[in-house]
């Protein structure tokens, strides 16, 4: 680092003023360099060592990643990593530029040994800003203990078609309940000198809910739905930096599209930082979108001249703006292009503390801060305030004493969700109700196992159908990135001790991968098979979309066992996952068919004999790049609900997962329906203290749950259509309104009251209203005002939600909530696409949920 005393270090002058001094001080370069990132591993051994550290050049580099599951190492070896990263760009580079150091926070920090939140969705449900807030102080906390000076979060698309495998990730379908919610998330890790990055923009779900599908949104929709997070994270918590998403918008890829970048984003908008690309953006413009001639050269120079400051590159080590230089001597692009974008990085750098705080970490602090138990508090008051009660025939609370059983694929191993942490102990249903007992189907007891042959498998390939399972194969154990090998294998019988799993460069023997199998398996007869796994590694096995066997971060060096009943004839979709661990990677699946013997049937009747109440748990197959075509559960697991509820039994369903479920076929069997979202590190807790009725459930439903899947895309704001018909052959009604949520105490609303009745289109007024609780027991009720323009120049929405306030009740007490009504809550887009409050009559609404109003007041603009 240079040893000139130079005036950017000057702490008098402001950030734009130190950012155009240091930019005068950079060659091509450098400034070039700012545009660029790196993965954290690319720079490491397999042993941790920063023996690549030299690939971060002399002129610098503008950000690091984290890449989730690619740090296996202990938190004291990371920390000698990240300061050794750190130390090498300030002594080994000419201006010694710090470099942002990113990872993904959806929920907590997707590091090794974070603390675990309720997923995203499940953090909406709460309703509670306030509780969000806490939530990502400990997120900013353990962010920045770890040097993570850049989180790739929050994701912030409206969930408007529910198949969209990455609603999980999402705030939900509401714009209002997004920003309040994103508000908060942004803003504790913005004040602590973190920048967030809310993604992905924009409008990331396509026609049919198809992950990063084109869009063709009109400007009106851009800006009265899909901008309005975007706006008030910029607005109200200083977001500086936003992630561009993969998909077009009007035919131009985003990452190219001058319209949305800089007209709109930066322009209507009024963004003041940078925007990053998600991972490999300009790879897949130039692969996918197929545009500029594969030329990646003319893309890097479309995306500059769009306003896309950074590159986070993809798996494929293939990337743009490595060919800035070309562009430029090709003409198609001007040092003041990249002159403009460089000095935002540099901007929001020296506005968040870059230059000026010793960034280097001390092992004693980090581990002071991960996951210590005061975060591990906030995360249980997260998951007991995120949980929603759907259904309840006087079922719950369950009274102590009585006998439980607990069945389902996820009694005993609960996900985290998407982009969690891995490495923490998280307690299962199993292990925190000490009342109940689970009981499953008999495995892996005195079966006789073999191989199950290629005949009953099949499988789509790039050549068409064949027989066998199709494998993917990864060079890494984590399952990371884009497939190296594909093949069919005929079964799945491997020892890869003495010999590589490939005839690959990228797969040496002895050296780590990672693989899946997909495709479809075909019984023989009908009824309950048992499979066995028998591995050195980890492991994970699928059917229809249930996981039966899910130990794949969670290695196993035996035998692992799961029943499923399967039907002569139907093909049913199969996946198989190995990752290896150590040395000696093997991996076997076999089951109990037997030509000569009838497999048995589960008989739930014997099974579950002596069991008065039956908690049924059940997932959903979902997540990025997991888009689903139907809302149902799978079929075996719907016909375990009705099977038991056919018993006699009270049935109670905990619904994991983070998006909606359709039950048309069980909803009327069960007796009680907990959606639990994937609750976090202390989900489990959570749960059974709502199920006997320590905590008073009162999450409310950010989404939409329809009846069946033909109602999607079906959100409650809705503009009016031109006639009131429904569908001919099922309710145009949804299965759970948006908004809603049970409880174990009720709600009185009293009379509202306006402090104007008539107001200004400038002026505010104030609404207020008694809550009283009219039950026996305490809870929380949450609050919620509706707003309908009654009549204007524009076709509005029937209603939409302004505001909301989560309220604690004590047992016949009552609470006053008062709103503040303010002009933005009346206004409208008119026919030039301008902002404006209208006169006339404003009905608001109070209620529990969008379609339970308890009470009405007019207000009247002049």
């Amino acid at each position: 680092m240079t040893s000139t005393s130079i005036s950017y270090m000057d702490r008098t002058l402001t950030a734009s003023e130190r950012a155009t001094q240091l930019l005068a001080l950079m060659n091509i370069k450098e400034k070039i360099a700012q545009m660029q990132c790196v993965f954290l591993q690319e720079l490491m051994d397999e042993n941790g060592d920063l023996s690549k550290k030299h690939l971060i050049s002399e002129h610098g580099l503008g950000g690091i990643a984290f890449e989730r599951i690619m740090m296996p190492h202990s938190l004291e070896k990371e920390v000698e990593i990240v300061n050794g990263v750190l130390r090498h760009c300030k002594e080994n580079t000419r201006l010694g530029i710090p470099p942002f150091i990113s990872a993904e926070a959806l929920h907590g920090l997707c590091l090794k040994g974070a603390t675990s939140f309720p997923q995203a969705i499940g953090l909406a449900a709460m309703w509670n800003p306030e509780l969000m807030e806490e939530v990502s102080g400990v997120i900013a906390a353990e962010s920045k203990a770890r040097g993570i000076r850049q989180v790739l979060s929050p994701t912030i698309d409206m969930a408007r078609d529910l198949r969209w495998g990455r609603v999980e990730e999402t705030y939900g379908e509401d714009p209002v309940l997004t920003s309040k919610t994103a508000v908060s998330f942004c803003r504790s890790l913005e004040s602590a000198g973190i920048v967030t990055t809310p993604k992905h923009f924009v409008a990331n779900s396509g026609d049919g809910g198809r992950d990063s599908g084109p869009v063709y949104h009109s400007e009106r929709v851009l800006k009265s739905l899909y901008f309005v997070p975007y706006q008030a994270c910029i607005e109200e918590a200083g977001v500086r930096s936003v992630m561009a998403s993969y998909n077009a918008l009007d035919s131009i890829p985003v990452g190219l599209n001058k319209w949305l970048l800089t007209d709109m984003l930066k322009g209507y908008l009024g963004f003041k930082g940078f925007v990053v690309t998600d991972y490999g953006l300009m790879h897949k413009a130039k692969t996918l979108h197929r545009v500029e001639d594969n030329d990646y050269a003319r893309i890097a120079a479309r995306a500059v001249k769009a306003g896309l400051h950074r590159e986070i590159p993809s798996f494929l080590g293939e990337n743009g703006y490595s060919s800035l230089e070309e562009a430029l001597d090709r003409g198609l692009l001007v040092e003041e292009d990249i002159d403009a974008l460089v000095v935002d990085i540099l901007r929001v750098k020296f506005e968040r503390g870059l230059f000026d705080e010793e960034l280097s970490l001390d092992f004693k602090e980090t581990e002071a801060v991960t996951a210590c138990a005061k975060h591990g508090e906030v995360a249980y008051r997260a998951a007991t305030k995120s949980i929603v009660m759907l259904k309840n025939d006087n079922v719950l609370p369950l009274v102590k004493g009585g006998k439980v059983a607990i069945m389902g694929s996820l009694a005993k191993a609960p996900k985290l969700g998407g982009y969690s942490t891995w490495g923490i102990e998280v307690p299962s249903l199993a292990d925190v109700m000490e009342e109940a007992e689970v009981v499953e189907p008999a495995a892996g007891q005195g079966q006789s196992y073999s191989v199950i042959p290629q005949k009953v498998f099949s499988c789509i390939t790039d050549q068409g159908i064949e027989q066998g399972l199709y494998g993917y194969f990864k060079p890494d154990k984590t399952y990371c990135g884009q497939p190296v090998v594909k093949r069919t294998d005929a079964e799945l019988h491997f020892d890869w001790s003495d010999g590589p799993v490939a005839q690959h460069a990228q797969f040496p023997a002895g050296g780590e991968f990672s693989a899946e199998w997909k495709g479809f398996i075909e019984a023989p007869a009908s009824g309950q098979f048992s499979f066995c796994m028998e591995a050195n590694g980890g492991i994970s096995l699928s059917i229809d979309g249930e996981m039966l066997i899910d130990r794949f971060h969670d290695t196993v060096s035996d035998c692992q066992y799961a029943c499923y009943d399967l039907e002569k004839g139907k093909k049913y979709p199969i996946s198989v996952m190995f990752g290896t661990s150590g040395t000696s990677p093997r991996l076997k699946l076999t089951w109990d068919y037997q030509p000569d013997r009838v497999q048995p049937r589960t008989d739930y009747a014997s099974l579950l004999e002596g069991y008065e109440t039956v908690i049924v748990t059940a997932g959903l197959t979902e997540g990025e790049g997991s888009d689903r075509a139907n809302l149902d559960l799978t079929q075996s697991v719907e016909k375990l609900i009705t099977d038991v509820a056919d018993l006699g039994k009270q049935v109670i369903v905990v619904l994991y997962g983070g998006s909606a479920v359709t039950m048309q076929h069980w909803v009327s069997k069960a007796g009680a329906i907990l959606h639990v979202w994937y609750p976090g590190q202390a989900g489990s807790s959570a749960i059974a203290d709502i199920l006997y009725g320590a905590v008073n459930p009162a999450g409310r439903l950010p989404i939409t749950f329809p009846q069946h899947v033909a109602q999607l895309p079906m959100c409650y704001n809705t503009e009016p259509r031109g006639r009131n018909s429904g569908y001919n052959d099922m309710p145009d009604k949804p299965l759970f309104p948006f908004g809603f949520g049970l409880s174990y105490t009720t709600f009185e609303y009293g009379t509202p009251k306006l402090s104007k009745t008539t107001v200004d289109k400038d002026e505010e007024t104030t609404l207020s209203i008694e809550v009283r609780n009219t039950g026996g027991v305490d809870g929380d009720e949450v609050v919620q005002l509706y707003i309908r323009d009654l009549y204007g120049t524009v076709a509005t929405p029937l209603f939409s939600l302004k505001d909301y306030k989560r309220v604690t009740v004590e047992a016949g007490e009552c609470v006053h909530v008062t709103f503040t009504i303010t002009p933005r809550m009346l206004r409208l887009l008119d026919e030039s696409l301008n902002w404006i409050v209208e006169p006339g009559d404003f009905e608001l609404m109070l209620g529990s949920s969008s379609a339970d109003i308890r009470q009405t007041v007019r207000l009247t603009v002049v």
